[in-house]
């Protein structure tokens, strides 16, 4: 679903409006009178679903190894 706003209704309404995108509801912004941006939810900018902080802290590499990544720059850049 689509919504055209002014840019005035933006700037006074921003927390609705984020609400909105929440629920993927797409706005287009007007600036006097003329199209000038519009606003996606995040899912469907890239056509993926983007990830939170908190989802990349769950999945972020844990070895242990106290040396690791100049190990890794060694082998890889050869330093």
């Amino acid at each position: 679903m689509t919504k055209t706003i002014t840019t005035r209704e933006l700037q006074h309404n921003l927390p609705k409006v984020k609400r909105g995108l929440s629920k993927g509801v797409e706005y287009t912004v007007l600036h006097y009178g003329k199209p000038a941006f519009t606003l996606s939810p995040p899912s469907e900018v890239s056509g993926r679903k983007l990830k939170t902080f908190e989802d990349l802290l769950k999945i972020r590499f844990q070895s242990g190894e106290k040396n690791l990544s100049r190990k890794i720059d060694k082998i890889v850049y050869d330093k």
